[in-house]
């Protein structure tokens, strides 16, 4: 509206013809949950109310009439505003019942697991007036079966954790569009919910190099800037693959408190893919290594719920 050149229009128009889609297919995977449908349907409504605003301020301009008081009525920002709340309460109540389905699972899991246990030992208690050999056979079938179960249960609860991991990182990010913001958030979220103690996210910028946009624990003296371009990161970036670094030199970047400095002795770089092309880079720092848990959070990095 400000330029009137139609080239600006390009994301309007892409948006317009995934946003629809996006929201039917949502339906269709909330099909059984009626409040979510609605919800969705009511957005769906103020999408198009809102196309209409728009497109009477496009035409309005391409007239070259003035579009500054139908700009101020806000009645756009008022219909963007109240789409945002009912996604966001959308976003919540998907959190809530992903958290009662994790509950629900983990007491299945205990329940079975527990009864399993009172099941053998019932059993390893009958076969033990048959002689010392069966017992031990049984005490060893036991012990391979109580082992499968707590592998189960502990990959059950990984991938609980995966998930409710997800929805959190897409909650946070919700209604970011800078991408600073976004990076930023991103590497907050992280050093809270992973426990790198310092990180990086790395973007193109427009004269086509690698910069840093946004960092996260980095001592007041070691912010001097390295050139990206001529480490890791750009070769992370050309392969489109992650990459793990066990061990670090002593010159590598120093973390300060006032208690203190250390320096990371795990460095994780993963690079973030939308639509199958890497937009940005993440540079994580751990002080012990990250557990195979947050080595399970790589393909989330991977993949960022949109581009950053």
């Amino acid at each position: 509206l400000l330029s009137g050149q139609d080239s600006f229009l390009q994301p309007y128009s892409l948006g317009q013809a995934k946003f629809q889609t996006e929201l039917e297919g949502a339906e269709q995977m909330m099909s059984d949950n009626p409040a979510q449908v609605d919800r969705l349907r009511r957005v769906s409504a103020l999408a198009k109310q809102w196309n209409v605003f728009a497109e009477t301020a496009i035409a309005m301009r391409r007239r070259g009439e003035p579009v500054e008081e139908l700009i101020r009525t806000q009645q756009g920002k008022q219909l963007i505003d109240e789409m945002r709340r009912e996604l966001r309460s959308f976003t919540e109540m998907e959190l809530r019942l992903l958290r009662d389905r994790n509950e629900d699972a983990q007491v299945g899991t205990w329940v079975s697991v527990g009864g399993y246990i009172v099941l053998l030992l019932l059993v390893s208690g009958f076969i033990a007036w048959g002689g010392r050999r069966d017992i031990k056979a049984l005490s060893d079938e036991y012990a391979a079966a109580l082992t499968s179960l707590e592998d189960t249960a502990r990959d059950s609860e990984a991938r609980a954790w995966l998930r409710g991991t997800q929805a959190e990182l897409s909650a946070q990010l919700m209604g970011e569009r800078a991408l600073a913001g976004i990076a930023g958030r991103t590497l907050t979220f992280l050093s809270e919910r992973v426990g790198a103690i310092v990180s990086a996210a790395f973007l193109r910028g427009d004269d086509g190099r690698l910069q840093c946009v946004a960092t996260q624990g980095f001592a007041p003296e070691s912010t001097a800037a390295r050139d990206p371009e001529a480490g890791l990161v750009a070769q992370v970036w050309r392969d489109a693959k992650p990459m793990h670094l066990p061990g670090v030199d002593d010159d590598f970047l120093q973390v300060s408190t006032a208690l203190g400095t250390a320096r990371p002795r795990y460095i994780l770089l993963v690079p973030s893919l939308h639509e199958g092309r890497v937009n940005a880079v993440l540079e994580l720092g751990f002080a012990p290594p990250p557990d195979a848990r947050t080595m399970g959070l790589r393909a989330l990095l991977q993949e960022m719920p949109g581009p950053l």
